[in-house]
């Protein structure tokens, strides 16, 4: 009887077993019970499924390659049903090696309230939450769901990578191209270090900003393939761009020229009534023009003193000469002032100039009207194009929305001119006028309806491209219509001379609205990509195709 009795315990002792075993793996088993690994991931209803595919933020596509640490407990993606939120979280290696990065920088739109937990640190200014990887490259971080947003990534060992959160994939493996490293040093006139410079490269939100040490060296990551230039700066010195040719790790050494940096606190007798202001310079026989904005921000704070605009760089010689300035503004007398000699080593100074009404200067207000013949308000951002009907040099002028909704231009000299004026959602209303000193005279332009363009940038490996569009010959000013990244951004720059809306554009493709009927030209003006232009016809009430076919220079 002993022997059957022992034999009934082992049994026994063994099912038990199996059975703890079972419900152990029922629970999920991994490090901690309970909680799901990267490589077994709970969805919002419960269910089990396989873990996200990892997520290369420079080309938007799996790294199937890629090796190194996964994303583990507790920085697994997930859905926060209850709160409205999405888990969002995974590790952020350098791309080939799968080497973690430690103390990468997560930047996101704060106004979806991002929320840093468990596994990440670091906060922002006004609220923004900048959270960083821990020291496995591992991150974690709640945001409110909803319309998809913008993750940027950030760290000095690797290039900025920048993806898109839309809910689809909440556990992340991003993977950073490590990039060419480029090492100098910045100086001042002497060879003397350069404190307080700071050097930035590339455009848009992968750009990356350093400030130099003490001894005025730095360090940044380019693209190896196409590394562009460093754009280096300093409060009291011209600003200098430094083509990357061949970028090595070689140190270079950067020389900026001492500046008298001349901020402008403008006044009128009636108010400022332009966009812009030209103002040039003069200085022991050398001499330059700039261009400020008197609506918006300046390219960086005025010192203490929000209601200036510029800066305005003028470069100083060894021996601190004085500087004359001739500020002209549409509608406007010109005025003129000698500036005592600033310090050699350069210095900021606030200019103050008072404006006199030009009588010689008259004005137009425009009423619009959309295809239909229905009355249109203006926006108040609604952009202008003004040029001679006898083909002259077109004039500098001012633009206002006044309280009948009509586009006021305003400080033309005397003659005949066509206006046209970009509206947001139909093709651009086309004015001709005649300007009569000192009045205001009246006009009305009907809208026609929109031609849209699709544009496609190919043969670059991959790599976008800025674009810009002529419309007859003239500057087009598109709106974007349909971009399948979410990140094309307009930007009105001056391409050789002539004011434009530059965007960027690649293989996936952007649409253009807004644009009038007739032919068009569509342009690539990046530096780094060779293209031939390519021109069409587009017809109002459809849309047309461009592909441009380009190669890394």
């Amino acid at each position: 009887m002993r022997r059957p009795a022992a034999l009934l315990a082992v049994v026994a002792a063994a099912a038990i077993t199996v059975v703890l075993i079972l419900w152990s793996r029922r629970d999920g088993g991994g490090d901690e019970p309970g909680v799901p690994t990267s490589d077994d991931v709970a969805d919002g209803n419960g269910a089990r499924t396989a873990a996200p595919t990892a997520i290369d933020p420079r080309a938007a596509r799996s790294d199937p390659t890629a090796t190194g640490p996964t994303p583990r407990d507790p920085a697994v993606g997930g859905r926060d049903a209850a709160a409205g939120r999405w888990i969002v979280s995974g590790i952020v290696v350098v791309a080939g090696s799968g080497a973690p990065l430690a103390g990468a920088r997560l930047e996101l739109d704060a106004a979806r309230h991002p929320e840093t937990l468990g596994s990440t640190e670091g906060s922002g200014p006004a609220g923004l939450a900048y959270p960083n990887t821990d020291g496995t490259g591992n991150f974690r971080l709640a945001l409110d769901a909803g319309a998809p947003t913008t993750m940027t990534i950030r760290h000095p060992d690797a290039r900025t990578g920048v993806l898109t959160i839309d809910g689809s994939a909440l556990d992340l493996r991003v993977a950073l191209d490590a990039g060419q490293r480029v090492r100098g040093r910045v100086v001042s006139r002497g060879g003397k270090a350069l404190e307080g410079a700071t050097v930035s490269v590339g455009v848009g939100p992968e750009a990356t900003t350093v400030e130099v040490d003490r001894e005025g060296r730095f360090a940044v990551r380019v693209d190896g393939r196409a590394p562009g230039r460093l754009v280096v700066s300093h409060p009291t010195h011209v600003t200098r761009q430094v083509p990357l040719v061949n970028p090595s790790e070689d140190e270079r050494t950067v020389e900026l020229t001492p500046a008298l940096v001349v901020w402008m606190r403008l006044r009128t007798s009636d108010r400022v009534r332009a966009d812009r202001a030209h103002l040039w310079w003069t200085s022991a026989g050398r001499s330059g023009q700039e261009v400020l904005a008197l609506d918006g921000p300046p390219t960086r704070p005025a010192p203490d003193d929000p209601a200036t605009v510029g800066p305005v760089e003028v470069p100083l010689d060894a021996a601190g000469t004085a500087v004359a300035l001739r500020l002209t503004v549409p509608g406007y007398l010109p005025w003129s002032e000698e500036l005592a000699p600033a310090r050699p080593d350069g210095e900021e100074r606030v200019v103050e100039a008072i404006l006199e009404r030009d009588p010689q200067a008259g004005a137009v207000a425009i009423s619009l009207e959309g295809p239909d013949g229905r009355p249109r308000a203006a926006p108040t951002d609604a952009i202008v194009a003004v040029e001679r009907a006898d083909g002259g040099p077109a004039p500098g002028f001012a633009r206002s929305t006044d309280a009948a909704g009509a586009v006021v231009v305003d400080g033309l000299p005397a003659g005949a001119y066509r206006v046209r004026v970009w509206l947001a959602d139909a093709g651009p209303a086309d004015a001709e006028v005649e300007i009569v000193a000192g009045t205001t005279v009246g006009a009305r332009a009907r809208a026609t309806d929109e031609a849209r363009l699709r544009i496609r940038v190919t043969g670059t490996g991959g790599r976008k491209a800025l674009v810009r569009i002529l419309s007859a010959g003239r500057a087009a000013q598109p709106r974007i219509v349909e971009d399948p990244t979410g990140k094309a951004r307009l930007e009105r720059v001056a391409v050789s001379g002539v004011p434009s809306v530059v965007v960027v554009v690649g293989e996936e493709g952007v649409t253009f609205g807004g644009l009038p009927g007739g032919p068009h030209r569509v342009e690539v003006v990046s530096p780094d990509v060779a293209a031939t232009p390519v021109e069409l016809e587009l017809k109002p009430g459809e849309t047309g195709s461009a592909e441009v076919v380009g190669a890394i220079r």
